[in-house]
């Protein structure tokens, strides 16, 4: 897919990196889906991780896009241009063979911690799949009622039931994942191309739905897409594989047992 990006920006960053532009453009497209971000997001993180400014031109940026960009700046993205150092690893250790010889001992490619780190964040990998995946639900379920079975294509008026910048995030995607044979799709419908940042917007610009439905929640619909905006960079630190503080993983589990209290109440008292 071809996308346009500031071209001195780009410069910039092909001279920081000494690749041609060709080869930046396609990485960026290939690492964003492979993150799960817009490439725009990404080109933007490439540039601030070879300390290029960009606060000028973030400003150029749409609300939507600043808002992902804040939201994953955490995110360890991969420099395009692998630098390889020459030095010995802290952990090789220089081992004395007989007769003087020496040789460096290979490092552990999967330490403990790592292995600990695993067992400790694999629930919440399953608390983050039940709350996207019932939220998918949430979402298709109300607005297939409001709407008939083609909503995702639906317009209220002027307005679009789902905003173009998340359509266009899911083309991006799929067509990502058409270059993958081996891998099976996400799922069948498009909404299964969302991450939490996306169902949180679509919930809150079809507020008329879903605030009727959850007039019992504090604050209505607010309730539930506030939860998935606040709870956004804890969902791609669990799907890239990072690490969780204490309180990133106590904020998961309040977050999702309110969530699956909520949505139980809403299942009982309007779906039924």
């Amino acid at each position: 897919m071809s996308r346009t990006y500031d071209k001195k920006l780009l410069e910039k960053l092909s001279k920081s990196l000494g690749k041609p532009e060709k080869y930046i453009r396609e990485q960026i497209s290939k690492r964003a889906g492979s993150l799960g971000v817009l490439p725009e997001t990404y080109f933007v993180l490439s540039l601030m991780e070879n300390k290029v400014s960009v606060g000028r031109y973030i400003k150029t940026l749409d609300a939507e896009t600043r808002n992902e960009i804040q939201q994953n700046r955490s995110l360890v993205t991969k420099t395009i241009k692998q630098k390889v150092s020459t030095k010995p690893l802290p952990s090789q250790k220089i081992i004395k063979k007989k007769g003087g010889k020496e040789s460096s001992a290979i490092p552990s490619l999967l330490s403990l911690k790592e292995i600990q780190s695993a067992k400790a964040n694999l629930k919440y990998y399953e608390t983050i799949y039940l709350m996207e995946n019932s939220t998918r639900n949430f979402i298709s379920y109300f607005l297939e009622k409001e709407y008939g079975v083609n909503w995702w294509t639906h317009s209220k008026g002027q307005k679009a039931v789902v905003r173009r910048k998340i359509k266009d995030g899911v083309k991006f995607r799929k067509e990502e994942e058409t270059m993958d044979p081996i891998n099976e799709p996400r799922g069948e419908h498009d909404l299964h191309y969302t991450d939490f940042s996306d169902l949180a917007t679509i919930i809150e610009d079809n507020k008329d739905v879903f605030d009727p439905i959850c007039l019992m929640l504090q604050g209505n619909s607010t309730f539930i897409y506030q939860i998935l905006r606040r709870l956004t960079p804890s969902r791609n630190s669990v799907a890239h594989m990072g690490n969780l503080s204490k309180k990133d993983s106590r904020r998961i589990e309040l977050d999702w047992s309110d969530m699956y209290f909520a949505y139980k109440r809403i299942e009982k008292d309007i779906i039924k």
